[in-house]
C-alpha cells in the first residue's frame, strides 16, 4: 500500500535491546495530500532504514507500507512499517490522467468504444500518426447465410412449404 504526503512532525528516536541485540526506530507523521480530506498517519522505519531514507520535516514523499495489529493482554496494537520512501521530487513527472486508459472530452459515450452487437467482433480504425483522437469505426453486424425452409414432414409429403408445426 502506498501513501503520500508531506511529513508535518519527526518523533524522537527510540531503541533499546532486545533477544535478537540491540535495535532502534524513527516514527514520523506523514500529512496526505492526494485525498479532499488531508488525514495524518503515523509511520515508522526500522534499522538501517532510518539512516538510509533521512527523512527531515517539511519533505513531500511517496511511503510504500504494511500495516500490521497485534494483541497483547487483551489489547489490539497496530504497526504502520514502511518498507520504501520515495521523494516526490525524485519521481518522474506523469501527465494529467496518465493511467487513464481513454482520451477525456466530455458528452455521454464520447471517445469510447461501441459495444459490439448480435455478437459481432468490434473494429477499431487505424489510429493517428499524429497524435490526434482516437477514432473507432462502428461494429459490422455478422453476416448469416440464410436457411431452407423445410416442411414438418422433412419436405417429404404435401403441405404448405411453410415452416410452421400446424
Amino acid at each position: 500500500m502506498e501513501i503520500k504526503g508531506r511529513i508535518v512532525q519527526v518523533l524522537p528516536m527510540e531503541s533499546g535491546t532486545s533477544a535478537k541485540g540491540p535495535w532502534h526506530k524513527q516514527n514520523y507523521i506523514l500529512q496526505t495530500t492526494d485525498t479532499q480530506y488531508a488525514r495524518k498517519v503515523c509511520f515508522n522505519l526500522w534499522g538501517d532504514k532510518v539512516e538510509q531514507y533521512a527523512i527531515k520535516e517539511g519533505e513531500e514523499l511517496v511511503v510504500s507500507i504494511d500495516i500490521e495489529s497485534r494483541e497483547f493482554n487483551g489489547r489490539w496494537y497496530t504497526d504502520v512499517r514502511a518498507w520504501k520512501v520515495d521523494r516526490v521530487a525524485d519521481l518522474p513527472q506523469q501527465a494529467p490522467n496518465a493511467g487513464y486508459p481513454y482520451p477525456q472530452g466530455g458528452g455521454y459515450n464520447q471517445g469510447y468504444p461501441q459495444q459490439p452487437q448480435y455478437g459481432g467482433q468490434q473494429q477499431f480504425a487505424q489510429q493517428p500518426q499524429y497524435g490526434g483522437q482516437q477514432q473507432y469505426a462502428q461494429p459490422q453486424a455478422p453476416q448469416f447465410a440464410p436457411q431452407p425452409a423445410q416442411s414438418p414432414d422433412g419436405g417429404l409429403g404435401g403441405g404448405s412449404n411453410d415452416d410452421l408445426p400446424f
